[in-house]
This record gives C-alpha cells, sequence and structure tokens, in this order.
C-alpha cells in the first residue's frame, strides 16, 4: 500500500497492488461500516503514490503513479473520468482547494503539473522548482485558500511557497524550516498550522523522527513567514516514509490533534496543540502486515475514526463523543487489507 484516503460517505480508499499475473494498482474500496463489502479498481501499470477524494461531496477520486500519468476516476461506477500524461514519475496530487475543476501532481524532478480538466488533452502550466535547488520528488502540494491560487509545495528536503505575479506566473520562496530528510507535510487551513515530519538521522547515535510544528503568516511585506510552535519526538527508526496527519478534534473545531505513526513501537501517537502533551496512545500488532506508513481521519455515519495503515491491515479507532477521546479498543474496528 502507498496510501489511504477515506473522506467520502464512510467508503476508505486504499492504493494496492492487486497480487496476481497481472501488473495491476489500483485501490481498495472499503466500507468503515461493513468491512466485508470491498472492492478492488484497476487504475495504474505501476506503483500509485498519491491518492485524493475531491473536497466537493462526490466520489470522484484524484490518483497519481510512477507510471507517468495522473487520473480522475469516478468510485460510484469504477470509471475513468480523465487521464492525463505526465513526462516523469508522479509522486503526489492534489486538488484546488475551492475550484472543482484544477488539479495538481508532484513530479520526481520537483516540479508541479497544474492541469484545467476541462481541457482535456494537456495540462495548463507548471510550477517550477526554484532555481539553486536540489531537485527532489515532490512528495506533497497544498492548495492554499484565497483568489491567487497559492500553493505549498514540499520536496524530500524543502517546503516552499509559490504564488502567481501579476505577470501570471508562480513565484516561489523557500520557507524557513529546520534541515532534514522530509518523510511527510501536513497542513491545516483553518489555523494556519504545519506539520514537518523528518525522519532519524542515519549513522547518528540518539537521532530520532522529529515531527515539527509551524505556524504560517503570509505579507506582502516579508512574505511568509515560520514559527515553530512545537516538535514532537518520535521512533530512532523509519524504515518506511510514514504519513502523518493534523485532525480538529471532533467534539472541539479549535482543538488540533497532531496525528503520528511510530514505525520503531509500531504504535499510532496522537498528541494535544493545546497543552502539547500526549493525548492517546495505541500499540498496533507487529506482525507480517508490516509497520504502520499512515494515520489518517475519516467520517462515516456521523461518527469519526482515526486509521492506522500498514501494507496489509487497515485499524480503526472510534470517537467516543461521551468521554472526548478515541476508543481504546480497535477489535471491533480492525480488518485485513487482502492481498
Amino acid at each position: 500500500s502507498s496510501g489511504i484516503n477515506a473522506e467520502y460517505g464512510g467508503m476508505i480508499a486504499v492504493s494496492k497492488k492487486f497480487e496476481d499475473n497481472h501488473n495491476q494498482h489500483g485501490v481498495l474500496k472499503i466500507s468503515s461500516i461493513d468491512a466485508s463489502h470491498h472492492e478492488f479498481v484497476n487504475l495504474h501499470s505501476n506503483q500509485i503514490r498519491d491518492i485524493k477524494f475531491d473536497h466537493f461531496g462526490n466520489t470522484t477520486l484524484l490518483s497519481c503513479s510512477k507510471s507517468k500519468n495522473v487520473m480522475i476516476t469516478c468510485l460510484k461506477s469504477n470509471n475513468t473520468v480523465i487521464t492525463y500524461p505526465a513526462p516523469r514519475d508522479c509522486w503526489s496530487c492534489t486538488w484546488h482547494c475551492h475550484k472543482d475543476h484544477i488539479i495538481y501532481t508532484g513530479l520526481n524532478n520537483g516540479e508541479v503539473m497544474v492541469f484545467d480538466i476541462r481541457n482535456t488533452k494537456e495540462s495548463l502550466e507548471s510550477i517550477m522548482p526554484i532555481e539553486n535547488i536540489k531537485k527532489c520528488p515532490i512528495i506533497s502540494v497544498v492548495s492554499l485558500p484565497g483568489e491567487t491560487s497559492d500553493v505549498l509545495v514540499s520536496s524530500l528536503m524543502t517546503v516552499s511557497h509559490h504564488k502567481k505575479t501579476s505577470e501570471g506566473n508562480y513565484h516561489g520562496e523557500l520557507l524557513g524550516i529546520p534541515p532534514g530528510a522530509i518523510s511527510s507535510v501536513a497542513y491545516d487551513s483553518d489555523s494556519s498550522n504545519l506539520l514537518v515530519s523528518y525522519k532519524p538521522v542515519l549513522g547518528t547515535k540518539g537521532s530520532s523522527e522529529q515531527h515539527v510544528l509551524m505556524k504560517l503568516t503570509d505579507s506582502k511585506e516579508t512574505g511568509m513567514q515560520t514559527e515553530i510552535i512545537n516538535t514532537f519526538k518520535g521512533g530512532s527508526t523509519q524504515a518506511l516514509r510514514c504519513r502523518s496527519s493534523l485532525i480538529s478534534c471532533p467534539d472541539d473545531d479549535n482543538h488540533l490533534l497532531v496525528c503520528l505513526g511510530e514505525q520503531e513501537s509500531n504504535s499510532i501517537k496522537i498528541w494535544s496543540t493545546k497543552n502539547m502533551k500526549m493525548f492517546q496512545q495505541f500499540p498496533i500488532k507487529k506482525d507480517e502486515s508490516g509497520p504502520i506508513i499512515a494515520v489518517g481521519p475519516h467520517r462515516a455515519a456521523g461518527t469519526d475514526y482515526l486509521c492506522g495503515l500498514t501494507n496489509q491491515r487497515i485499524v480503526q479507532y472510534k470517537w467516543l463523543l461521551s468521554e472526548s477521546h478515541f476508543e481504546n479498543n480497535s477489535v471491533a474496528y480492525q480488518f485485513d487489507v487482502p492481498n
């Protein structure tokens, strides 16, 4: 598995290679209400790097792949809506935050391609990497609210802010963040908080995962500035890149939770941004399913859940409104993702 997305009406989508004689890479659609209801949808001919449901209440999934294309699929009918070719491997993708016809995909050379799905033949434009910066795969593209279509572009080494100039081109500036090998980036638009997660430094004794929470502020005079709020430390190993997330507490929109997957202990750790203390921790059974590789929220039938993903399993934790925390026992919400 290389991704999880669970934004639409109780449907969880997990990117997955279908283990048969054919080279099929697609998504496994799983009902979070009844895990026995699942279906594999073939999409790409090579590993899927990212998937995103749209923000607009549809069953439309955006996916991108090492097969050098980006695809929009209707998961209600399982039909492909549109496919765009890309010149290089695609590593990340996202929808525009308020324009449902604009999509982005980040490539392995640091470029971000912009598409308008009203034009089915070619890309609209490209956001080029900043000059004199090492070109790395783009692991995250975030569409920022506002009329100027600003984006945050994150590579394996840097995060940059790109905004359109009066000439209609994108101008990028690096954000002031700590150096290191970035494993994931999460952004919360309501609080303008950015979470940058770093891998441990190889060969350095005592090095651990660092999850740096920052506040972003933007002005015409100074550009986008970062202020470190807190650093959360993780384990000393990370065999596979793990995706962290920022989520609003289900019963308090002003309470942001930092949700992390720690591979050394193979557990989900949730930190409160109110007091910067551990909110909850869930160990995940270590077995042949492999280490945890993503943590993310979803909502189904009026109930909020938190998901943890390994290569073969999803574990989900139900939010208990009466107790204002996630249920500690996940047995009733655990199911295997078949090969």
